[in-house]
């Protein structure tokens, strides 16, 4: 698989292989930031801790307005 997923469906699916039981902790760590009108870049370093492994690397997300919320149009995940 190439690692791309589209549609709640496939998502959802991804998303529960992936964590199947465990319940991992998150955190995000936001680095940098860039606004213009209705996108938002986003840039940061992330860390998953599951059953005493921890996995680290970087995030970049792209925000698109949507009305009055905030929706995530794109996002890469890197270790």
């Amino acid at each position: 698989q190439d690692g791309s997923f589209e549609g709640p469906t496939a998502i959802e699916s991804f998303w529960t292989r992936d964590f199947g039981n465990a319940q991992p902790s998150s955190t995000l760590t936001l680095s940098d930031v860039y606004l213009s009108g209705e996108l938002a870049h986003l840039e940061g370093e992330y860390k998953v801790s599951e059953k005493g492994t921890e996995t680290e690397g970087r995030y970049v997300q792209l925000w698109m307005r949507d009305g009055d919320v905030w929706r995530i149009h794109r996002e890469m995940w890197l270790r």
